[in-house]
């Protein structure tokens, strides 16, 4: 008698069958939406007019207004409240890389390829005065804190202040080896700094331009500068993948923070001087404790490098900016996403929060600006 054959057919397609059920679920737990993702919110204006990309975008500080700057060769002032355009600033040879307001929201300043920065009025949008005199193109401005003096920074290797009432160059800080990035001033107005490609930050004297201190020790492009709200400290960040702090009254170095896997391309102040936020083009931002130096999270959520950083007043909120074309609220103690504003067709260049961290602006290489509601 012939022996009887175990039937294993149908146990290997059992089995076939629940591999791919298993497979299946896995996916399925893999690509299940994550919190952020549904909490994703839709922007409350989308401002278009811009014809190219945009470069930069700021709050007037009553937050009623908002500036863009864009290559299109303008900038363009926008109410919060509706969304509606109030005035195109019109003159530039060159697409802009900077647009700002004065601290008492009545001048604007742009800053162009072209190699000169503006002064417009901000109610009419007429222009005020034209500030001609860098070699090569600008890379960024910044009011002084009294609203009277304005700094250019320019790739021609200097900075030049200049007086706001009459638009004329007040002095020339020259002694950078490359193209100076950034330029900031201290909060009483007293110190500016500069930003280099040459691997220093500088420090200056705002009143008469004499050099105060050369800061030494980035291996890298030093892309971003900032003073504390107390004045005392600088910091600064590099394509060296470190953040510097430094003493702005000695110009001695105080700490080296590490932990960016790649460059770090804006540092930002918390209003009450407890934290510091950096972006990188490593895909994340760090939110750092200033009292012990030590990393308060991780924001971890971009595919591409993080442009810009925001942070709150007290420093519990971030907002980044990316090149993945989203942007990101965070709770900052716990490093988790809040929101996820998407929306954007291209790159997110530049980000701004408004004084209470209740509406975000956007910036970006598809040519929109988008106003965001973070709180009902």
């Amino acid at each position: 008698m012939r022996a009887r054959q175990k039937n294993t057919g149908g146990s290997a397609v059992l089995s076939a069958l629940a591999a791919r059920l298993l497979v299946v679920i896995v996916s399925m737990v893999a690509f299940r939406p994550t919190l952020a993702e549904e909490a994703a919110i839709e922007a409350r204006h989308v401002l278009a007019g811009h014809t190219a990309d945009l470069a930069d975008i700021n709050f007037s500080p009553d937050g009623q207004r908002l500036v863009t700057a864009s290559a299109d060769k303008t900038a363009r002032i926008w109410s919060t409240v509706s969304g509606q355009l109030i005035a195109t600033l019109e003159g530039h040879s060159e697409g802009l890389r900077a647009a700002s307001f004065s601290p008492s929201g009545r001048v604007l300043l742009t800053a162009s390829r072209d190699g000169t920065a503006r002064l417009w009025k901000a109610d009419t949008g007429q222009l005020a005065a034209s500030l001609e005199g860098h070699a090569e193109m600008l890379e960024d401005a910044a009011f002084h804190p009294s609203g009277t003096l304005v700094a250019t920074a320019s790739r021609d290797g200097t900075a030049r202040l200049w007086n706001v009432e009459n638009g004329q160059l007040i002095t020339v800080l020259s002694g950078h080896g490359n193209a100076v990035m950034r330029v900031a001033f201290s909060p009483d107005g007293r110190l500016a700094a500069t930003a280099s490609s040459d691997r220093t930050a500088r420090i200056w004297d705002a009143r008469t331009g004499r050099p105060l201190f050369t800061l030494t020790g980035h291996g890298g492009v030093v892309h971003c500068v900032a003073f504390s709200p107390d004045g005392r400290m600088l910091a600064t960040g590099s394509s060296d993948r470190k953040l510097r702090l430094w003493d702005a009254q000695k110009g001695s170095q105080i700490a080296v923070l590490s932990g960016h896997e790649r460059g770090v391309l804006r540092v930002v102040f918390s209003a009450d001087g407890r934290r510091l936020a950096t972006a990188s083009s490593d895909r994340s931002a760090i939110v750092w404790d200033l009292g012990t130096g030590n990393p308060v999270s991780v924001l971890k959520g971009h595919q591409r490098p993080v442009m810009d950083v925001a942070i709150s007043s007290d420093g519990s909120r971030v907002l980044t900016g990316s090149h993945d074309s989203t942007a990101r609220f965070w709770d900052a103690d716990h490093g988790e996403t809040i929101a996820v504003l998407r929306g954007h067709l291209k790159e997110i260049e530049s980000v701004s929060l408004n004084a209470d961290a209740s509406i975000a602006a956007t910036a970006s290489s598809d040519g929109l600006a988008r106003l965001w509601a973070l709180k009902p």
